[in-house]
């Protein structure tokens, strides 16, 4: 009798085993929209997409915490990397609540990173977002990128403990980036 209660126990397992998806073999999706084009990981999305005259916007997400958000401004020169990483550092410290609190210590670390075909140095903070009380250390990535009159300014942000997982889907994402001629970025918000 033994023999036939193992048998129903081989016969899920192997059922699991077929029903396993391969990841690998999931197709990229490739992205080309107002003048931006870039290649997701299957598992990320494109959670928000604005294009106007002055500003385009696009905020990317993973399966799990991690976001890569991608801000065009028309150029300035006295507008800085620096300058959007205290800006963006300020606005995440007002968001702040009694339930989810950001911290930062002004550390920085210089980085080096392939976006859309080009080394591009960036700068690196660590973060910590306490949720009612728990903190979660976070890394952010800052790069700015100019093309075509615009300044790219280019946020990734992780959980420290998610990010060697998905370091290649960020690595991807932002090797792929790109800004195309085609309509004139008015054109596109009339």
């Amino acid at each position: 009798m033994k023999p036939i209660k193992i048998i129903p126990i081989l016969l899920s397992l192997l059922i699991l085993g077929c029903l396993q998806v391969d990841e690998e073999a999931l197709e990229d999706i490739s992205y080309r929209q107002n003048n931006v084009a870039l290649t997701l990981p299957y598992s990320w999305q494109i959670t928000e997409d604005q294009s106007e005259l002055d500003y385009r916007f696009l905020f990317i997400e993973s399966a799990g915490d991690a976001v890569v958000r991608i801000e065009g401004f028309p150029q300035e020169d006295d507008f800085t990397l620096d300058d959007y990483i205290q800006l963006s550092t300020q606005l995440l410290a007002q968001e702040s609540d009694e339930l989810i609190k950001f911290s930062y210590d002004g550390n920085k670390q210089l980085i080096q990173e392939n976006i859309g075909g080009q080394m591009q140095e960036g700068t690196e903070v660590k973060i910590q977002v306490a949720v009612v009380g728990m903190k979660v250390p976070h890394i952010q990535q800052y790069f700015q990128v100019d093309l075509n009159d615009f300044s790219y300014f280019i946020l990734v942000q992780s959980e420290v403990s998610e990010y060697k997982s998905i370091k290649d889907d960020i690595k991807k994402i932002l090797a792929s980036f790109s800004v195309f001629s085609g309509p004139d970025i008015q054109e596109l918000a009339e």
